[in-house]
């Protein structure tokens, strides 16, 4: 029996305007057994948002009626999903048997289902830019996504490629072209050795400050977890500031391991390990970075509240699985 993946808009939405892109993603996810359904609000485009906060909601609550529905998954990031935080059910969320999936700035939508539910959500890809793909989704993004979608234990291995080459989607709305792979050369990388098991946490930084000690992202939900975080379009300097926000919070006193996702020029890559070096030098849990995750073609899906492993041992071996949900 196929299962079915509603697709909804909590923060942007751009679906109206590449409905080549949009039929792409709906035929890949078919190919693979996979009823599609896009919530009627999901192609709305109101200014930098989507659809009006209500709207968003009803779409949320649709999928979740939707006998036929087992995943929920957001078409893109974009701005603005913790505009609905206050608005969402989550006793019904808490009840259903539906799994959401997004990252960006859907960081806050799943971080607060989980705080507020403790269900497992995913960190994974969106519609448009990841499973939309041409000529389909990197297989790398697919594996991982299914693995994480079936609840199945993880062993986490970094790819063997990249894809950095930006092709814009309205040349693609007239001729799709499949954008040119590269050789991994930015490793992930261990900044400090150590291990860790414990439940896993994390997401988009710049997202998680707007959230970040309110009732949806409480700080004591970080105690005890492995965190991992990432970020685009940043340079060290504001990272540094951001990452200063959390240890004011004290977030990182009470963690057990942290890894940091790639970003999205090889400037940070290479200039990230500095920085850990001098902010992390006073802390003891394992440290890895330039780690495929959130912003990166391919990308891994990481379920969070599930609990992980992180090892960190000698001549750089990294050890990095999901052990249980």
């Amino acid at each position: 029996m196929n299962k079915g993946i509603s697709i909804i808009s909590p923060a942007s939405s751009f679906l109206k305007d590449y409905p080549n892109r949009v039929k792409q993603g709906c035929d890949f996810l078919k190919s693979q057994g996979f009823n599609v359904k896009i919530e009627k609000n999901a192609i709305k485009n109101d200014s930098y948002y989507s659809a009006s906060i209500e709207e968003r909601v009803e779409d949320i609550n649709n999928a979740l009626n939707d006998k036929d529905i087992n995943y929920i998954m957001a078409s893109i990031g974009g701005y603005n999903s913790n505009q609905i935080l206050r608005n969402l059910d989550y006793n019904k969320i808490s009840q259903s048997n539906k799994i959401f999936c997004g990252y960006s700035d859907i960081t806050c939508l799943i971080l607060a289902i989980y705080s507020k539910t403790k269900k497992i959500v995913l960190h994974g890809p969106t519609f448009l830019p990841e499973i939309c793909e041409y000529p389909k989704t990197y297989d790398y993004t697919w594996k991982y996504f299914l693995e994480a979608l079936n609840f199945n234990p993880i062993e986490y291995k970094e790819p063997t490629y990249v894809v950095k080459e930006f092709v814009d989607w309205k040349i693609q709305e007239e001729k799709l072209v499949e954008r040119k792979k590269e050789a991994n050369n930015e490793k992930w990388t261990i900044n400090k050795k150590g291990k860790a098991v414990g439940k896993i946490i994390g997401g988009n930084l710049s997202s998680i400050l707007t959230i970040v000690g309110t009732e949806f992202l409480p700080l004591e939900i970080f105690n005890d977890k492995i965190l991992f975080l990432e970020d685009t379009n940043i340079e060290i300097p504001e990272f540094d500031s951001f990452m200063q926000s959390l240890k004011l919070r004290g977030i990182f006193e009470n963690i057990k391991g942290l890894i940091i996702g790639k970003f999205d020029n090889s400037k940070n890559n290479s200039e990230v390990e500095g920085f850990l070096n001098v902010f992390f030098k006073e802390y003891n849990f394992p440290i890895i970075y330039n780690v495929d995750l959130g912003h990166t073609n391919p990308m891994i899906t990481i379920p969070i509240g599930s609990t992980a492993l992180l090892e960190c041992g000698e001549n750089g071996r990294i050890n990095f699985k999901i052990l249980s949900y």
